[in-house]
């Protein structure tokens, strides 16, 4: 994994978004992450918003079962919702984040380490099915498309704090 950008905080107000949102198993997470993507993105087109920044956003992790996740798109133009396109916020709070590549696993744990050693805590419940997250995301790159391989993505990993 290589950090390109270190842990750090900010403070963040709402960002729109639409996104499609799905309850998928962990393993096979990615390839529904690619084929909401390739879902989304007509929806951002035609709305005329050739510049949208894609994220995987996760709603609850239970890395042994279920993922209730979304991908979504911020594209600052509004998109007409259908039944599995809704709009939705990325809400406005204090964030612990950071820019990485290659091993998401990896740079998940970075992540969590460094908000634990700073005495930080995540707006995050731990549920029977999964630990739910207030907002957690990983924005993609906006040159998404034309990066092949997928492992090469700078990735934003962003965790809102209480």
């Amino acid at each position: 994994m290589d950090i390109l950008v270190q842990p750090h905080l900010e403070d963040r107000s709402d960002i729109p978004y639409f996104g499609i949102r799905v309850v998928t198993p962990f393993r096979g997470m990615l390839a529904m992450r690619d084929q909401l993507i390739t879902e989304l993105r007509p929806h951002a087109e035609d709305a005329g918003a050739t510049d949208a920044r894609y994220f995987l956003r996760l709603h609850t992790i239970d890395m042994h079962g279920e993922m209730d996740l979304e991908v979504g798109a911020i594209t600052g133009t509004p998109v007409s919702e259908t039944d599995r396109v809704r709009a939705a916020i990325l809400p406005a709070g204090r964030y612990a984040t950071m820019t990485y590549r290659n091993h998401a696993v990896r740079g998940n744990r970075h992540l969590l380490e460094w908000i634990a050693a700073q005495g930080l805590i995540m707006d995050k419940s731990e549920q029977e099915d999964g630990d739910h997250f207030g907002c957690r995301y990983e924005l993609f790159p906006p040159d998404m498309f034309q990066i092949r391989k997928k492992t090469t993505w700078p990735i934003e990993l962003s965790i809102r704090l209480q």
